[in-house]
């Protein structure tokens, strides 16, 4: 984007937009949202905005996936494993310290 648009424009993220994107002060500020559904309990939708050559603003509005879509990654759910077993081996060894953390 060149030098000379950045001063007519400014995009802003991570407040929450129920229709996903938002438009303010005669279209000098954009804020878009890209978590759909945010919490599981907000019901917005989410957005990506799309900028071309010729700095035409698009909005790509998309929704949440439907629940027998959504899965956890594995490498996502080895981190997960990894650390409830570091939790419980600290926890384990917090086992042997009395309140003032002295080894018994």
């Amino acid at each position: 984007i060149n030098a000379e648009y950045m001063g007519d424009h400014m995009l802003r993220a991570h407040q929450l937009c129920l229709e996903g994107y938002q438009i303010l002060f005669h279209g000098r500020l954009s804020t878009v949202w890209s978590a759909p559904n945010y919490c599981y309990r907000c019901k917005n939708v989410a957005s990506i905005l799309e900028i071309d050559q010729d700095l035409t603003r698009n909005f790509n509005i998309f929704t949440e996936a439907p629940p027998e879509a959504r899965r956890i990654p594995p490498e996502v759910s080895n981190l997960e494993n990894k650390s409830r077993r570091k939790k419980k081996e600290s926890n384990d060894e917090n086992e042997n310290l009395d309140a003032n953390n002295i080894w018994i």
